[in-house]
This record gives C-alpha cells, structure tokens and sequence, in this order.
C-alpha cells in the first residue's frame, strides 16, 4: 500500500509539472498588449453583424419588434454574460494599466470614450444602470450599486471631457484598426458624441446640473467630424471576420 501510495505522489507530481506546458497552445500569444486591446475595443463598436444583432438595442427598449420567432432582448432574457456588450469593458482599465507612461494619454482617452459610448447606450434602452460602480468586479465588487439617469449622464459627460483632454496631450497610438491611433481625428470622434449626448438631453436644457446649452457651446468650439474621410467606420475589406 506504501509503495502504491508513493506510486501515485509520483506520478501526480509529473503531471501537476506538466501543466502549464500541455495546457499552453504554442500557436497563439501568452501575452497581451494595449494595443491588442485597443483592437477588440475598437472593432467591438464598429463592427457589423451578419445577422440582426444591430437590431437589439431598439428591441430592448421596445422601438420595434421581431415577429418571425422569439427574440430574447424583446421579453429582456439576457443571461448572466454578454449583457448589452458591457463584458468587453473590463479591457478598458487593463488597456490603461498596461501602456507606458508615453502612451497613457491616448489609451486612457480611447478607454474613456469606449467606455461612455457602451453605457450611454445601455442607459438610454435601460435607464438606470452601475456606472461609477461598474467594472470592479476583479478587486471584489460584484454587486455594483445602479446609479439615477441623470447621474450616468453626468458622468458619461465627464468622462468625454477627459477624453478629449487626453487626447489632446497624447501622441497617436497603436493597434487602432480605423484612424490608425490619429489622437486628432479621436478628439473629433469624442466631441461629436459628446454633441450627440447633449441633443439626447435636450428636453432637460432647464437642468442646472447638466448644463446643456452652456457645454453644448463649449464643446461646439472644439474638433469636430468635418467630413466622411472622419466618420468612426469600419470599409469593406476581404478579410476573415470582416467581408461584411
């Protein structure tokens, strides 16, 4: 039995060595990089769909309906994963931590934008969502607390503001598969959503908090999308994943 035992120690040992490198796919990287990261982020927001996935933020908020089977996103079945695209945003704060001190700004920017553009979304189909609590759920936070309306906004506006800021003290950065990481056409990208955000709000131009006539003359001062050469788009390409 003692020998058996001994046996068994051995041979569990060998394998727990082993782990790693049976485990390991020789074919892909062990590593990422921001601007890996900056890629999939990027992409996650421009690319389209084959099929009518385009369609679920406007069957969320019930703008239209879809009557050839059951739709999910009509009767808000959404799962526990996948939930209006937000998991891809737990890339934003590692894109940001893993760039150097030279690149910071740009990534910080593209995190900041990214991440506004996600939830602003999400609100306006859903209403009150975890903003200032979201995305914590590495450091233990798994309940994030759901923030007002009114507070997302505020806080999406913030954060589009220090994009721009970022931006604007960044050098260009790398793996942006649209404007090849031009901070200046980001800046024009970020601003005129920040318009578009402050149009939505428009009905709460009384707002004292929001200030949207004051901040919508502000940023109309700012670089702007002048022209299609500008536009946040992915072309046709014969690549895998992307012929449509």
């Amino acid at each position: 039995i003692t020998a058996f035992a001994f046996f068994i120690a051995v041979n569990g040992f060998q394998a727990c060595s082993k782990f790693d490198s049976i485990n390991t796919n020789p074919n892909v990287t062990g590593t990422v990089t921001p601007s890996m990261l900056a890629t999939n982020l990027i992409l996650n927001i421009t690319q389209a769909s084959a099929d009518k996935s385009f369609t679920s933020p406007y069957l969320v908020s019930k703008h239209i309906a879809w009557g050839e089977m059951a739709q999910a996103e009509q009767y808000n079945y959404f799962g526990r994963t996948g939930f209006g695209g937000m998991p891809v945003l737990t890339n934003v704060n590692k894109m940001i931590s893993l760039s150097a001190d030279v690149d910071k700004n740009g990534y910080t920017g593209l995190g900041l934008f990214i991440r506004a553009y996600k939830q602003f979304n999400l609100s306006i189909s859903l209403g009150d969502i975890p903003y200032s609590d979201a995305l914590q759920g590495e450091g233990g936070n798994i309940k994030p607390k759901y923030d007002t309306q009114k507070d997302v906004m505020l806080q999406i506006l913030k954060d589009l503001d220090n994009a721009d800021k970022s931006f604007a003290a960044a050098r260009n950065f790398g793996g942006d598969p649209i404007f090849n990481g031009n901070v200046q056409t980001w800046r024009k990208v970020v601003n005129s959503f920040r318009l578009k955000v402050l149009m939505s709000l428009s009905l709460k131009e009384s707002d004292p908090d929001l200030k949207v006539k004051e901040t919508f003359a502000v940023v109309s001062a700012l670089p702007l999308l002048a022209g299609n050469s500008d536009n946040l788009q992915l072309v046709f390409s014969n690549k895998a994943g992307q012929l449509y």
